[in-house]
């Protein structure tokens, strides 16, 4: 019997004990990876990042109505820093009553409130008041407003106002968005910088007005444009001018004129005599900051004398005169004895009490000899104060300083300036001097008294080994702290002029957004007059002597002087801030 033979299509395999064992290991690690990133994304998964209306939110914390006025108190309950940018008034209509800009924008870190104040300039009735941020976030509070200044109506137009170039000039509103309701007509002017000239207002780019003060309708959305030219600038550079000879001869006058101005030009020089007759005129030309020198001839007076001219200069291309200068002429005599006279001086004198000042005299001489002359000068009571002799040729010029003592007592007084020549015998000439000694109001403002008469707010102190006040500190937040003193206006008087000395550090100055001192003067319930100092990181630190120029009468009556320092710090703070003040001075004339 044959043995079976098996058919190889139909014969089962079996695997190999190898095999499985790898196929098993293959399958585990699979399994094994599948688990762990699943398990992964599990542990790793954290919560997703919130939306921005969840990471910056602001809350009205607080809603003051007084008269017209809303004071918003607005808290960043957010994790974002957030700027405010805008204020609305919505009417029951949901229509906009009112609109308000917040320039610069209200910045709030996260957990920080700040207080802003706006006009309600609508009448009475209910409102929701919201504020918007940059980002477009929104807070909004149901409020009833009391009394307004006129029916609401929505704001429907938009005006924005340009300059160009930029450091071109100013204009009046400031660049800037501005809203008004449409068909509101709005006033703008513009003021070219020093070497420019205003040339039109563009309206939408298109030429509206060569006038520079002029009124546009809001019908919409428009821009204006202030534009300006760069032009050249003419000054008289001669520290002098002067022009002497003969009676009825001619003499040359050269001239110096410098192009302050940011572009090339023409200018006429013209020269009036003391009956403002225009005695002679020349042209020229100058590059900017070029200085070119002009010469022209002029008939001198006919009598022997010192006369004061003047000489102008006008812009060719603005057509304005861009400077204007005293000269002296003197037309002596060509024989006979010397004679002098006071050609310039200073008819005011003012100062404060005890104080030592210095006249300056010019003193001509118009005779036909040379000779010596003695310059006095009398007090109000006749007193011979000081004196000074002098030699000059005929049609010579020379400067004569006199040092004298005001008197102890405010007031104003009369002093005369004689001068005596001492080859006749006589006197040649007098004149009349008003001198006003100043009061000065502000008691210790050296400090050197210690903190007397001021209240320092904190971190203001008295620094006693440099003889300041100072708020010298660290700072994580924005604060607002001043020194004040009151003052009696014994009574009715002028105030004439503020002086102080200021510096002003920051470190690291990137930190600072805002650094100023505020110089207020304030009545029981006005602030009358006040003035910023700003602080800049170029300028770090800062320090100067600060004087302002006053003409603000008072009443009799108590005031106060309040000098704040105003900080407003990044997140982060400052490592250190050194504000000084010292040498406060604050004069009044009588009326």
């Amino acid at each position: 019997m044959l043995p079976a033979v098996s058919d190889p299509s139909t014969a089962r395999r079996g695997v190999s004990p190898a095999a499985a064992a790898l196929l098993l290991i293959v399958i585990a690690v699979t399994a094994a990876l599948l688990a762990y990133t699943w398990i992964a994304s599990l542990v790793g998964a954290g919560p997703e990042t919130p939306p921005l209306h969840l990471q910056e939110l602001l809350k009205i914390e607080a809603l003051e109505q007084k008269n017209s006025k809303l004071r918003i108190t607005v808290k960043n309950i957010g994790v974002l820093e957030a700027e405010v940018q805008r204020v609305y008034l919505i009417d029951e209509r949901g229509l906009a009553a009112a609109s308000y800009a917040v320039d610069p924008p209200l910045r709030l870190r996260p957990g920080k409130e700040k207080t802003l104040e706006v006009e309600a300039r609508v009448a009475a009735g209910t409102f929701t008041l919201k504020i918007v941020t940059t980002r477009g976030i929104e807070a909004s509070y149901r409020l009833r407003v009391q009394g307004g200044q006129r029916p609401p109506a929505p704001i429907a137009g938009t005006l924005v106002v340009a300059v160009e170039p930029p450091q071109g000039g100013v204009t009046d509103p400031p660049s800037g968005t501005y809203s008004y309701p449409l068909g509101a007509a709005v006033v703008v002017a513009a003021r070219p910088s020093p070497g420019y000239r205003f040339v039109a207002w563009l309206l939408n780019g298109s030429r509206y007005s060569s006038e520079e003060t002029t009124t546009v309708q809001v019908t919409g959305y428009i821009t204006l444009t202030a534009t300006f030219q760069a032009a050249p600038l003419f000054q008289v550079a001669n520290k002098t001018l002067t022009a002497s000879g003969p009676p009825s001869s001619q003499a040359e006058i050269a001239i110096l004129v410098r192009n302050e101005g940011a572009a090339w030009g023409g200018f006429s020089v013209e020269v009036y005599d003391q009956n403002q007759q225009l005695a002679g005129s020349t042209q020229g030309s100058a590059q900017p900051g070029e200085t070119a020198t002009v010469k022209l001839q002029v008939l001198l007076p006919g009598a022997p004398g010192a006369y004061l001219w003047e000489v102008k200069v006008l812009n060719l291309l603005t057509g304005a005169y861009d400077d204007c200068r005293g000269m002296t002429v003197v037309a002596y005599s060509e024989t006979g004895q010397p004679s002098f006279q006071i050609a310039e001086y200073n008819p005011q004198v003012y100062g404060t009490s005890s104080e030592s000042t210095t006249l300056s005299f010019t003193l001509v001489n118009t005779g036909g000899a040379p000779g010596h002359a003695e310059l006095q000068l009398y007090n109000h009571n006749n007193q011979l104060l000081t004196w000074q002799q002098v030699a000059l040729q005929p049609g010579e010029t020379i400067t004569v300083p006199l040092q004298a003592q005001l008197p102890p007592s405010p007031g104003t007084y009369t002093w005369a300036a004689k001068v005596y020549n001492l080859d006749t015998g006589s006197y040649d000439d007098e004149k009349t001097i008003t001198v006003t000694v100043l009061s000065e109001l502000i008691r210790n403002g050296d400090f050197s008294k210690g903190s007397a008469y001021w209240n320092l707010e904190n971190p203001w102190y008295v620094d006693t080994s440099l003889q300041l006040a100072r708020a010298h500190t660290r700072t994580n937040e924005d604060f607002s702290a001043s020194i004040s003193q009151t003052f009696e206006a014994p009574g009715a008087v002028t105030l004439t002029q503020l002086q102080l000395y200021y510096y002003m550090y920051a470190s690291p100055p990137g930190q600072v957004d805002m650094l100023q001192l505020r110089i207020a003067i304030e009545n029981s319930t006005t602030t009358l007059w006040s003035d910023s100092i700003s602080w800049s990181q170029s300028t770090n630190p800062a320090s100067r002597t600060y004087t302002a120029p006053l003409s603000l009468q008072l009443s009799p009556g108590t005031y106060r002087l309040r000098i704040t320092a105003i900080v407003d710090v990044k997140r982060g703070g400052l490592s250190e801030l050194d504000v000084r003040v010292d040498n406060v001075s604050l004069l009044a004339a009588p009326p």
